[in-house]
């Protein structure tokens, strides 16, 4: 079964979700190598809701924001790596430099970040926050990040 949807499938599932009085639960990211630091935000995340929503950077939003070198995995296979992680309950690809419209659409009760983030400067925060929702920035497990992995596999 795939957990990857539409923006348009997924406002009419918010709606069955809203109606039971459920805690949606959003993350976003490019995931270009899962490694154990995501795995670790989806579990906390999850704890926090009854819905975990991942956004994850398109290859032509991840190139935007990185570079024309990026992503080490392609769309198809970051989505496919997502796609099997349990905690997870939908996944959402998009294409802009930012998820910050998507935020603002779905509107979620929770928006999960890492905590190497500083809660001013994550795009949308401001209106989650003006309109009932919470930030939560996550401890950091570890050292772990995708540029550290990278360093490292040129390093050898």
């Amino acid at each position: 079964m795939t957990k990857i949807i539409s923006i348009k499938k997924f406002r009419s599932i918010k709606k069955k979700i809203k109606r039971n009085k459920k805690i949606i639960v959003m993350t976003n990211g490019c995931f270009d190598i899962v490694h154990p630091g995501h795995i670790d935000i989806f579990e906390k995340s999850k704890k926090m809701g009854d819905t975990l929503v991942v956004l994850v950077n398109s290859d032509r939003s991840i190139r935007m924001l990185k570079g024309k070198k990026r992503p080490i995995l392609k769309q198809r296979e970051r989505l496919k790596i997502l796609n099997a992680i349990q905690v997870i309950d939908y996944i959402i690809l998009f294409n802009s430099k930012t998820p910050e419209n998507i935020y603002k659409e779905l509107m979620p009760d929770i928006l999960t970040k890492g905590s190497q983030y500083k809660k001013d400067a994550i795009v949308g925060s401001k209106y989650i926050e003006k309109n009932g929702g919470k930030i939560c920035l996550v401890p950091m497990l570890g050292s772990y990040s995708t540029t550290n992995i990278i360093k490292k596999i040129k390093n050898l």
